[in-house]
This record gives structure tokens, sequence and C-alpha cells, in this order.
């Protein structure tokens, strides 16, 4: 997909630098060969100058979109961070297995309390 997208960008960017060479030639070269082809294929809507100036602008842009095509080809993936959710499940049961509970009352304890504080009664 990458090389098809520079490919097409390269061949974008021919395109818009022929037409803004044929305007260039048009209007400050004054070539008549060049004004004799594009005469052929423009309609007679617009002058030979303003055909020439029409090319040169819109070849520019061309030209410029195949350079952007071109290089955002090149560029690579921004890959970013997920967690997996396995590891967020076994956080949550490490958690979930330190807490103590007294076996009458269900009051907290710590690791090492063989009484309850609440109830008083032995848990062993």
């Amino acid at each position: 997909m990458k090389k098809v997208q520079f490919i097409t960008g390269v061949i974008v960017m021919i395109v818009g630098f022929f037409a803004y060479r044929f305007g260039v030639a048009m209007n400050i070269a004054k070539s008549s060969t060049v004004a004799e082809i594009v005469s052929k294929y423009v309609p007679g809507l617009f002058s030979l100058e303003q055909t020439g100036l029409i090319l040169e602008f819109a070849g520019g842009i061309i030209l410029l979109l195949g350079i952007i095509l071109s290089v955002t080809s090149l560029m690579e993936p921004k890959i970013s961070y997920v967690p997996a959710p396995v590891q967020e499940e076994a956080e949550e049961e490490e958690i979930k297995k330190e807490v103590k509970r007294c076996k009458f009352c269900s009051a907290e304890l710590g690791e090492d309390e063989i009484f309850c504080s609440a109830c008083g009664k032995s848990q062993q």
C-alpha cells in the first residue's frame, strides 16, 4: 500500500512539474512551440497568457500535492501502547487476595492476626 502511494505521488509530481513548466514557457520564454501545442488542446476561452498563468498555478499545486503524497508514504505509523486486559485482571486478583477477613464477622484482619479485633474469635 505504501509503495503504491509513493509511486502515485511521484507520478503526480511529474505531471505537476510539466504543467508548471509549460505555463512558464508560455509566459516568460514566450515559446511559440509550447503555445502552439497548448492552443490545440485548450479551447479559446482564455488568452495564451491567461492559460500560461493557469498552468503555472495549477502545476505548482499539483506538484506540492505529489510531494505531500510521496512524503507521507515514507512516514512510519505511530504505535501506541495498550495494556493487555489479562494484566489488569491479575492485578485485581492480587488486591482481592491481600484483604483477609474474619470467618465469623467478616471484619478486615491484618495478615498476621490470629484473633479478630472486632469479635475476638480465633481464626485458626
